[in-house]
């Protein structure tokens, strides 16, 4: 996952969606210093009764044990350090929730600390997003 994410990364966004805890960060961190890529990390962290109803809402076989979700809720429930990369959507809708992410991107708000490209938008402090931009090409992005 991780060299497919940074095979991509430079020329476009690239964006991991799924569970990755902080716990899976480190090699992501590594890989893109070593290339020159910045990395961001959003976790979306809706509270608890409401990523719940939600769960139940879900059709197929996607993840819905209450069990299981409760758990996997408590890792992301201190995130120390990387608390401020936490956007609550429990009151949010789809795109207002793309939009707080959208403009955390381009505010710096979701980097960790690998060192993006020069030419980067993320490494230009004047940059400011083109208004059909969906956020900042330097590099792999995850979202939990």
């Amino acid at each position: 996952m991780l060299d497919a994410a940074c095979a991509y990364a430079g020329r476009y966004d690239v964006i991991l969606d799924g569970i990755l805890g902080p716990w899976m960060l480190e090699p992501f961190r590594a890989t893109c210093r070593q290339r020159g890529l910045g990395l961001s990390y959003v976790v979306l962290r809706p509270s608890l009764d409401v990523a719940l109803a939600r769960a139940a809402r879900r059709e197929g076989r996607h993840l819905k044990d209450i069990e299981r979700l409760t758990g996997l809720y408590g890792a992301f429930e201190d995130l120390g350090a990387l608390e401020s990369h936490v956007v609550d959507s429990s009151a949010q809708s789809a795109a207002e929730t793309a939009a707080e992410i959208t403009a955390g991107l381009w505010a710096g708000r979701f980097a960790t600390g690998a060192a993006p490209r020069p030419d980067s938008p993320a490494a230009r402090a004047d940059s400011a997003p083109p208004p059909s931009s969906p956020g900042p090409q330097n590099g792999p992005r995850g979202v939990s």
